[in-house]
C-alpha cells in the first residue's frame, strides 16, 4: 500500500521518516562485521593566515609555499630544496667572502642601520648596502684565505661633510685624543653634528663604540679606553650624524694605531 501523498507529491512526514530510518538500517546492516566508524579529528593545526579574503597575502606555511611581509610588501616563496652535494668552487668562493664580511661587520649592525641610512637601494636594507659595500671594496688575499682590509671599510655613507683633518694622539696611555676643524656651512657642515668614533682592536676583535663624543664646533674630545688595550692594535673610524638623526657623512678611516 502505498502512502499517501499531497498535492505536491509529497509523503507525509511519518511515511517519510519511516523511509529514511529503513535506509540508514539497511546501511548498518550492509557493513561488514567488526566495522567502527572512522573519527575525525578536528584539531586542525595552524599552517598559514588569509589577510583581507582570498585574494589578500597570508603569512606562515601552506604546502610548499612561504607568505611572509617585509616593509608592507607581501611575499611568497617555495621552500628550498635540500642539497646535499658540495657547492662548486664558485659557490664556495662566494659563502667564504660573505662570511668574512658578515664576521666582522655584524657585531657594528645597529651602527650601519643608521649609518648607510637613506641609501638603500632596490629594497635592500641599509645593512645590506653596507656588507655589499665591503664585499666589493674590502676583501683582501685568496680563496680560501680572505681577509679584511679595513682601510677599505665604510661604516657610514650620506651626504653630510665628512670629519675634515682629524687627527688622533695615543702617546697618553689609558686615553685618545682627537682634533679636527669645524668646517661648517649652512647645507651639509652644521655645528651640531655629531661626532661618532669606532675602534676595532685586532687582538681581541671586537669594536669599541663611542656615540657621540662631541659635536662638529667642538674641534677636539678625550676618549678613555680601557687600560688592558695598552700595547694593541685598533683601525680607527669616524663620521658625522646631524642632531635629527637623519643625515650622514661617509665615514673616515682614521688610521691604524698602537695603543700606549
Amino acid at each position: 500500500m502505498k502512502p499517501n501523498r499531497d498535492k505536491h507529491g509529497h509523503s507525509p512526514p511519518a511515511a517519510s521518516f519511516l523511509k529514511k530510518s529503513v535506509l540508514r538500517l539497511t546501511k548498518v546492516f550492509d557493513r561488514p562485521a567488526g566495522y567502527c566508524k572512522p573519527k575525525i579529528n578536528l584539531n586542525f593545526k595552524k599552517m598559514g593566515t588569509i589577510r583581507n579574503g582570498g585574494n589578500g597575502a597570508f603569512s606562515g606555511k601552506a604546502g610548499s609555499f612561504i607568505g611572509s611581509t617585509w616593509k608592507n610588501i607581501s611575499y611568497m616563496k617555495g621552500i628550498p630544496k635540500l642539497v646535499k652535494r658540495p657547492g662548486s668552487l664558485k659557490q664556495m668562493d662566494q659563502r667564504k667572502r660573505f662570511a668574512v664580511v658578515t664576521q666582522f661587520l655584524t657585531p657594528i649592525k645597529d651602527i650601519l642601520r643608521f649609518g648607510f641610512k637613506g641609501q638603500m637601494a632596490n629594497k635592500a636594507s641599509a645593512y645590506n648596502v653596507a656588507i655589499q659595500h665591503a664585499l666589493n671594496n674590502a676583501i683582501i688575499g685568496s680563496y680560501p684565505d680572505y681577509e679584511i682590509d679595513p682601510s677599505q671599510v665604510l661604516v657610514s655613507k650620506g651626504s653630510l661633510e665628512f670629519p675634515s683633518d682629524l687627527t688622533l694622539d695615543v702617546s697618553t696611555a689609558g686615553q685618545i685624543n682627537l682634533t679636527w676643524l669645524s668646517k661648517v656651512n649652512k647645507y651639509t657642515a652644521f655645528g651640531d653634528d655629531m661626532l661618532h668614533f669606532l675602534m676595532y682592536n685586532r687582538d681581541r676583535k671586537l669594536f669599541m663604540v663611542y656615540d657621540p663624543v662631541g659635536v662638529r664646533s667642538d674641534v677636539a674630545a678625550q676618549i678613555i679606553i680601557p687600560s688592558n688595550f695598552s700595547g694593541q692594535v685598533v683601525d680607527a673610524y669616524a663620521f658625522f650624524q646631524d642632531r635629527n638623526e637623519l643625515r650622514c657623512s661617509n665615514s673616515i678611516y682614521v688610521g691604524e694605531f698602537t695603543l700606549s
